[in-house]
């Protein structure tokens, strides 16, 4: 607008019509711009896929916008997380009405870190007006773990239960060994049921089995800032969560129950548990844990612990 100003003063002064001829279009382009786009809110649908092994990341985004914005004419914007590094610059390619972004980070570090939806924007042909897009879609996951997880299986535990190496479960597993037959419960899966047993009895009965255990893990992160600064805080943390994560899934795997506490200012604590879903309950609040703001003090989480978790666990 500056430039077009600009010339426009200069035709007059000089009494020159062609300065006025060039910059009386870039005066009206700001206000015609607008109007070559969606007049309502536009969206995108954003689809995204990580690949990759070991350090190297490769996400791929496919970007599909709402009519009649073209791909051409979209700006995307792809910050990678933290404990990520960009390793070459984002390709771009047109395929149809979508636009494919192909993003290649690298991973030095161990990290379980969240990829945000991309930030849309549309972009005049001229380049002078830029409108943000609603890109829906779901963030995405990268995970890179430390390689000494597979030293996790030649850890003692120690046994928090009454009889150890042995507890009760309705559960079928591997080790599963059959223990005696009950009453059935509204909610148990037909495969617990021994029909041939209610056929007898003439009413339902149930299996009931005993699966070996070895002990109790609890995992304490430490969430607390520290003098290092925020960078580095959120650097540690990341590779902090991806052990973590690699810890429980790997006890998980062997019928052990976990426990996860992380302490910042205060202690989240995750009772004692075992399986998929509380699998997925741990990654989901590794997740969602960021650096506290403030650093509460360790007689706290001692205390804390004290609370949910019964004494002589393996910590």
């Amino acid at each position: 607008f500056a430039a077009a100003a600009a010339l426009f003063v200069v035709g007059v002064a000089e009494r020159n019509p062609v300065p006025i001829l060039v910059g009386f279009p870039l005066l009206l382009a700001p206000i015609a711009a607008p109007l070559v786009g969606s007049r309502a809110a536009p969206t995108a649908a954003v689809r995204g896929e990580v690949r990759g092994t070991a350090t190297e990341v490769a996400v791929e985004y496919r970007i599909a916008p709402e009519r009649p914005l073209l791909p051409a004419d979209l700006r995307v914007v792809v910050p990678p997380p933290g404990n990520l590094v960009e390793r070459a610059p984002v390709r771009a390619e047109i395929d149809g009405r979508d636009l494919l972004l192909h993003l290649a980070w690298g991973a030095a570090e161990p990290t379980v870190s969240v990829v945000p939806v991309p930030e849309v924007g549309w972009e005049d042909p001229l380049g002078l007006v830029v409108r943000p897009v609603a890109a829906t879609g779901d963030p995405l996951t990268v995970e890179r773990y430390p390689p000494e997880l597979h030293r996790s299986g030649v850890v003692r535990l120690e046994h928090t239960i009454p009889l150890p190496g042995e507890s009760r479960s309705r559960a079928l597993g591997a080790s599963g060994e059959f223990f005696g037959i009950r009453e059935a419960y509204p909610d148990d899966p037909p495969r617990l049921i021994n029909w041939v047993a209610s056929a007898r009895a003439g009413r339902r009965l149930a299996n009931e089995f005993q699966v070996e255990r070895t002990g109790d893990v609890l995992i304490v992160l430490d969430a607390r800032p520290s003098s290092l600064g925020p960078a580095l805080d959120r650097r540690l943390l990341g590779i902090s969560r991806a052990a973590a994560y690699g810890l429980a899934d790997a006890f998980l795997r062997e019928k052990t129950r976990v426990g996860l506490a992380i302490f910042g200012e205060f202690l989240t604590a995750l009772p004692l548990s075992a399986g998929r879903t509380h699998r997925l309950r741990i990654h989901q609040l590794l997740l969602a844990t960021e650096v506290a703001p403030v650093a509460g003090p360790a007689e706290r989480c001692a205390v804390s612990l004290g609370r949910y978790y019964p004494p002589g666990m393996t910590t």
